[in-house]
């Protein structure tokens, strides 16, 4: 049996390099990149969306969000910083809804964010999420908004898009072929 989630759509999203906030795909999803944290646990600066301990926002995506990954670049020095116990409250490398955190993996500079069995962010929905990164005993860069400022992401959201409509009919028709087919065949018998 299929089902919609089966059908998985992307979206992509980039920044900077000299900006420190904006919006990205869908729609205008608020993202910020909070420097001079001064929780040492949150590591030098957190990338998140909407804003470090701000809050939530909603999806604005039109099928439901399952998953989400990004890649800094541009950060001589830096790591995720895993430091800080991940919860909901915000703290930590964490994407949540509803209460829910998601699972991060983390891989050099790129964090993939999959949801708990069968969860997702339903459009309007409400989600944030926080990337702490620290730099060691690195030297930690100034973000002042310039087109010099090196930091700068990638990514895409993962959604449970439903297949198009000349998907469905064809599958339908598929359907319906074998249906008929297999019913003379029984008739033959």
């Amino acid at each position: 049996m299929l089902s919609a989630a089966s059908f998985a759509g992307t979206i992509s999203f980039s920044g900077g390099p000299g900006v420190t906030s904006g919006t990205i795909n869908p729609g205008t999803t608020p993202w910020l990149l909070t420097t001079g944290v001064s929780d040492a646990s949150s590591g030098d600066f957190v990338w998140s969306i909407p804003g470090y301990l701000g809050g939530v926002t909603a999806w604005q995506g039109s099928s439901p969000l399952i998953g989400m990954s990004i890649t800094f670049s541009g950060l001589s020095g830096a790591f995720i910083d895993t430091s800080a116990t991940s919860a909901c409250a915000g703290t930590g490398v964490v994407m949540c809804n509803s209460s829910q955190m998601w699972t991060p993996q983390i891989n050099g500079l790129t964090v993939t964010f999959t949801p708990p069995s069968a969860d997702s962010v339903a459009p309007g929905g409400s989600f944030f999420v926080n990337i702490p990164i620290a730099f060691g005993n690195a030297t930690v860069p100034s973000f002042q908004p310039a087109a010099t400022t090196p930091f700068s992401f990638t990514g895409f959201f993962t959604t449970a898009d439903a297949p198009e409509p000349g998907t469905a009919a064809l599958l339908g028709g598929a359907l319906g072929a074998i249906f008929l087919v297999r019913r003379r065949l029984q008739a033959r018998r």
